[in-house]
This record gives structure tokens, sequence and C-alpha cells, in this order.
């Protein structure tokens, strides 16, 4: 029980991991994407869209990722080049990601709800071969170990880099960055294409990883959630990580529970659990205090 209990987690944290490191990097540069549930569910489309029409799983992942980085630039473009409110933009990319994912799973599939089958990375044959560990580690998506390196890879750029100084210069005060030399809207389409991608990471996750289909509405707030870990975690990488498998183990408890025929509770109220969780650690932490530059458009020097 505790085994499955421990595996659930883990493979329930990853979309959670992944999308709330996106929101750590965008929101670092000064720019808030609350749009990542969107993101999260057009790309979760989009890769079972390119695992389907070529039968390659590695295809579909990419096509998710690419997907999480267009409309990333979408909100990037409307809030950063044309100083939109960020907050409206990020709102109106995830109400597109439910009426077009829907509208096109029912011109693709030819029904409502759910999408054929689709080959998937459900498993990393590459480790089987090895002695003892090999099938272990080969029952694990490749998703799960990108997330991995993705985890340390984020940690030391933002921590330990120039790049991470330049990024966290650029939310805090993106005027003197500009004197010095940085050029801030660049750094900000960066962050937030980056956002893009590892939210389509996610996406891409869901669909054709955890499972081999698309379901209408599968991120299931999982968006919302990710940005929670990212106000829990203060804006750094690893403590948000940590938030991030909180809330997954959440998420675990809650797919657990379901398949205990004792307990005679409705699963919509099971699936309340995460949520019921994020409100409670919420409102038990510290207030979060973010960049300072977050959420304001950066009009540059004429």
């Amino acid at each position: 029980m505790l085994g499955a209990l421990l595996l659930t987690t883990i493979t329930a944290s990853v979309p959670l991991i992944l999308a709330s490191l996106g929101g750590v990097i965008s929101e670092r540069s000064g720019v808030t994407n609350i749009g990542i549930e969107g993101m999260i569910l057009t790309s979760a489309f989009v890769a079972v869209l390119g695992s389907y029409y070529t039968g390659n799983p590695w295809i579909g992942a990419v096509s998710g990722v690419l997907a999480g980085g267009a409309l990333s630039l979408v909100h990037a473009f409307a809030t950063i080049t044309c100083g939109g409110n960020q907050a409206v933009s990020a709102c109106a990319i995830t109400l597109f990601a439910t009426g077009i994912t829907s509208f096109g799973n029912r011109a693709v599939f030819k029904r409502a709800g759910l999408s054929d089958p689709v080959n998937a990375l459900s498993t990393s044959e590459i480790f089987r071969g090895i002695p003892r560990v090999g099938n272990l580690l080969a029952d694990f998506s490749p998703y799960i170990y990108a997330t991995l390196i993705l985890i340390i890879i984020i940690c030391y750029v933002l921590n330990k880099t120039p790049v991470g100084l330049r990024i966290t210069t650029v939310g805090e005060n993106p005027r003197v960055a500009e004197t010095v030399g940085v050029n801030v809207w660049r750094l900000r389409y960066i962050c937030v294409f980056i956002s893009g991608c590892l939210a389509g990471l996610a996406g891409a996750y869901l669909s054709t990883g955890q499972i081999n289909t698309f379901q209408e509405g599968m991120s299931q707030g999982r968006g919302y959630l990710a940005l929670a870990a990212m106000l829990m975690g203060q804006w750094k990488p690893g403590r948000t990580t940590f938030m991030a498998v909180f809330f997954g183990l959440f998420y675990a408890i809650s797919l657990q529970v379901q398949f205990v025929p004792s307990l005679r509770i409705p699963p919509s109220l099971v699936q309340m659990l995460p949520f019921v969780a994020c409100l409670v650690a919420t409102s038990l932490s510290k207030r979060a205090v973010g960049p300072a530059a977050n959420g304001i458009p950066y009009l540059k020097r004429k």
C-alpha cells in the first residue's frame, strides 16, 4: 500500500513540478502567467494529435511542448510588447484552450469526452537491460527522468549562474537591469516561452505519458495547483518542487481512496482533496512576497 502510494505520488507530481517551475521562471522575470492551466490542456491535446497522426509518441511529446511554447508567446506579445493586463491575457488563454480542445477533439475523433488511444511513452525500455534495477527503472515514463533533469538544471541556473541573476534583476527592477545592458523584453520573452514549454511538457505527460488518450478538461486544475506551489515555495525552485510533490501526494491519496471498496465516498468529493489541502496549506502559511516588478508592464525608454 505504501509502495503504491509512493509510486502514485511520483507520477502525480510530475505535471505539477513542471508547471510550477515554469511559473517560477516566468514570474521571477516579472511576467505573471496564470494561463499555465490552459497551456497544459492545449498541449495535452496537441501531443495526442502528434502521436495519432504520426504513430510516434516522441513527436507527440515535442508537439505538446511546442504548443505550450506557442501559447506562451501569445501571452508574451500581449503583455510584454503591448503592455496588456497579464491576468486578463492569461485567463483568455485558458478559456480559449478549454473551447479549442473540446472542439478539436470532436472534429478529429468524432466524439465528445475522449480521444482514440495513441502510442504513448509510458515506459523507458532503454533501462530494461540493466541488472537488478532495470525492470524497476524501465517502468517509469521518460517524462519522469526528464523532469528530474530539469529540476537540477533550473535550480542551478536560477541560483548559481549570471543568467539567474539577470532574471532576478529584471523581475525586481527592470529599469536597473536595462541600465547595465540587459535587454528586458528579450529576457522576459525567453522566460515566458520556457514557462510555456514546461507547461507543454506537463500537458504532454498527462496524455501521452500517464495515459494514452486525451480527455476533455484533463488538466483538472493542475495549473492552478502549480501556481499555488510556486507561491508557497516563494518563487524558489527547490521549495517550489517540494510543494508540488506535497500536492502530488494528496492527488495520490485521492486516487488510492477511490479503489478502497469499504470507503463509499463519491469520487467528486475525493477529487477535491488536493484543492482542500491547498486551501489549508495556504491559509496556514506566511504571506508570500514575490518579485517587486511581477505583473507590472515595462515600457522601454524612447
